[in-house]
């Protein structure tokens, strides 16, 4: 019971550690390339690709693994990929078993059939293989038509002997067709690899493989030994070609972002536009750079009369893939010169609205202190006496002082007086001071009580009423 219990514990700990499951190609991209995969992957996936197999029929060991491995591979392809599938064999047998056409069920039904056909009529073992018409067809196909914008991928799968021997190409034979392969031009540079099938019998007298390299010089070498490592080899397959379209995405977003870079000034930090979006992201300024930014965006101005004002620099310094360039050594740091920016140039210590608005209350003080004393202010209209009863008598006011007694005021009281003068104050503005003899004055208001004391001089708006001894008193006004 306890050596169940065990077992059953360790196949549970293997199963949460994730040592029974097999890895996506994806996940395999992924230990290497977290960051990089979670960014750009999916959007890589979209990148058109062309996908060259060669199958060597002179194989009979894994021909039926490889042809079966293919068409599982190509079934699990998007719609807007393209294959080409050439065999190899004796001359007359090397062909393009699948001419370069778009990925559809029509052509994977007839990749099944072919497959099948070749399986069924015993053609893997065929003796004879000819390298060179098969490498004449990899080129031809590396330039077929519409296959432009694709990334090109060629597999080949074969022991790389060349027979009959008797019939091995000259060197320069093989040579005229490493200057045709350098000669074509890519937008994505081609990725090749030959997986050498296990031969214990191949002659080192027909072996190409060497040729073959000196015409793909960055081609790749595998090797296969038998089915399971075959169906290894095709994970790493699906895994490299994720790898490699991931990779010419990002070439390709590299060339178009640092085509257009904008820069930003983001709280005194200069920074790239969308940043967040960019492979390039961080921009490090050199010491030049920082200097001319730092006087721009730091003022030492106790205060200024305008606003923050853009000023055009240009600034030098170093684009960094800080995100990505750990797991992608190929994104080196970039040298960025003389690149425009705008600033907005710092405040001063006091702020530049808070500046005018003092400025102008001390101008309007200072006008309207003048205000007050040029030119000089002078009476103007009529004092109206009221009392109840009897006439209205309207005094004429002008000058700078009136005074008016009993004499001039039938109303008045024997022993009072007023004395009118106008003025001008800084607040108030046009305005009367008053000063009752024998007296008090109150003003006649509901909302205001104010009361001009006898003898003493009192402030008061002009056209203001004010009463005494049951006599109203309506004040002129001042010009």
């Amino acid at each position: 019971m306890s050596k169940n219990f065990i077992c059953l514990l360790t196949l549970l700990l293997t199963i949460i550690s994730g040592g029974g499951l097999a890895q996506t190609p994806e996940e395999l991209v992924k230990n290497d390339w977290p960051n990089t995969v979670n960014a750009f992957g999916k959007n890589s996936k979209n990148v058109p690709s062309h996908y060259i197999f060669v199958v060597d029929i002179s194989d009979k060991r894994f021909g039926k693994d490889i042809v079966e491995q293919i068409g599982i591979f190509a079934e699990a392809l998007p719609k807007n990929d393209k294959i080409t599938i050439i065999q190899l064999g004796p001359t007359d047998e090397t062909k393009e078993l699948v001419v370069t056409t778009d990925i559809n069920q029509e052509i994977l039904k007839e990749i099944k059939t072919k497959f099948q056909k070749l399986v069924s009529e015993g053609k893997f073992g065929t003796n004879g293989s000819d390298g060179l018409k098969m490498t004449k067809l990899i080129l031809k196909n590396l330039k077929a038509p519409g296959t432009g914008k694709s990334i090109p991928f060629v597999f080949i799968f074969s022991d790389l002997e060349y027979y009959p021997y008797r019939s091995f190409p000259t060197s320069s034979e093989w040579m005229s067709l490493s200057n045709e392969f350098q000669k074509l031009k890519f937008e994505f540079t081609p990725f090749i690899k030959s997986y050498i099938l296990d031969n214990p019998e191949k002659s080192p007298r027909g072996d190409y493989k060497l040729f073959l390299n000196r015409i793909f010089p960055d081609m790749e070498i595998g090797g296969v030994d038998g089915p399971n490592l075959l169906k290894k080899e095709f994970t790493l397959i699906q895994a490299e070609i994720f790898r490699k379209k991931l990779l010419n995405y990002i070439n390709s977003l590299v060339s178009k972002q640092n085509a257009n870079i904008q820069l930003e000034n983001n709280e005194g930090q200069i920074e790239l536009q969308q940043s967040h979006s960019r492979i390039y992201h961080k921009l490090l300024l050199d010491d030049n750079s920082s200097n001319k930014v730092s006087k721009i965006l730091n003022s030492d101005k106790l205060f200024s009369f305008l606003p923050p004002s853009e000023t055009e620099i240009e600034v030098s310094g170093t684009l960094v893939a800080e995100k990505y360039n750990k797991e992608l050594p190929e994104l080196t740091d970039i040298q960025l010169k003389d690149q425009k920016v705008v600033l907005l140039t710092a405040d001063s210590l006091i702020p530049w609205w808070l500046t005018d608005l003092i400025a102008l209350i001390l101008l309007l003080s200072i006008w309207r202190f003048i205000w007050t004393i040029i030119p000089p202010a002078r009476l103007r209209g009529t004092m109206d006496v009221y009392m109840e009863g009897k006439n209205t008598i309207p005094k004429d006011c002008s000058g700078s002082k009136q005074t008016f007694t009993s004499s001039e005021v039938k109303y008045f009281r024997s022993d009072f007086s007023l004395e009118i003068r106008p003025t001008k104050k800084m607040f108030a503005g046009k305005c009367l001071i008053i000063t009752p003899s024998n007296g008090d004055l109150v003003l006649n208001s509901t909302k205001n009580k104010k009361t001009a004391r006898n003898k003493k001089q009192t402030i008061a708006k002009v056209s203001s009423t004010w009463l005494i001894d049951g006599i109203e008193i309506t004040m002129p006004i001042v010009k």
